[in-house]
């Protein structure tokens, strides 16, 4: 679930620059650790990524560039999808407004990021039963995924997962195969091998949905 990728502490001011040592230390301990349960490890994670995305935003001694907004992007989505699992829906929806900020200030209309990010907010508008906008938002990500990725991408076949659910709660069950069917035939392409654990998670998942 987590980006292990982390920012070049020289990039950061010295006088941040051990708070953000130290913060980097203690998420290696926690993914580490074998004695934290889930629910305290994504609290932890949360906090220690938003520590990481202010001191790096704050302190940074250079001008920022692609790489190091998408690295910002991708913690401050993270960190919303796991307040949407703490049941912390406002405090999700402001980290995705961050991520959707960035992306709109400094990267390409049409960056995977931007897709991804929809995806995530999809998600969110699903939790809060508006599904309307959560299609609205994973038709965006499609778009957007359909003009840079590879036809055969996993991306693709996890929106189209995505919106099976949704219209598959809207009862809308032909709509729902439609989609769960080509995210079952992307996947057979992206993953090569039908027992991969992310292909049989996409199959079994929308089987579910229909028997």
């Amino acid at each position: 679930m987590f980006n292990t990728a982390i920012p070049d502490v020289s990039n950061v001011a010295d006088e941040a620059r051990s708070d953000l040592i130290n913060v980097l230390s203690t998420i290696r301990n926690v993914l580490c650790s074998e004695q934290i349960n889930e629910e305290t490890f994504h609290s932890a994670m949360a906090d220690l990524l938003n520590k990481v995305v202010t001191l790096y935003l704050d302190f940074s001694v250079k001008q920022l560039g692609p790489l190091d907004y998408q690295l910002i992007v991708d913690r401050y989505n993270h960190i919303g999808w796991i307040r949407k699992q703490q049941g912390k829906l406002s405090e999700a929806w402001a980290y995705h407004e961050d991520a959707l900020q960035i992306l709109h200030e400094h990267l390409t209309p049409t960056h995977p990021c931007l897709a991804i990010t929809y995806n995530y907010i999809g998600l969110l508008y699903s939790t809060m039963n508006d599904h309307s906008r959560a299609l609205d938002c994973l038709e965006k990500a499609l778009e957007i995924q359909e003009k840079v990725l590879k036809p055969n991408h996993p991306h693709l076949a996890e929106t189209h997962f995505h919106k099976s659910i949704i219209f598959e709660r809207l009862n809308k069950i032909d709509d729902a195969f439609q989609h769960a069917q080509k995210a079952v035939d992307i996947g057979r392409q992206a993953f090569v091998i039908f027992d991969d654990p992310n292909m049989k998670s996409i199959k079994n998942s929308s089987i579910k949905c229909f028997y």
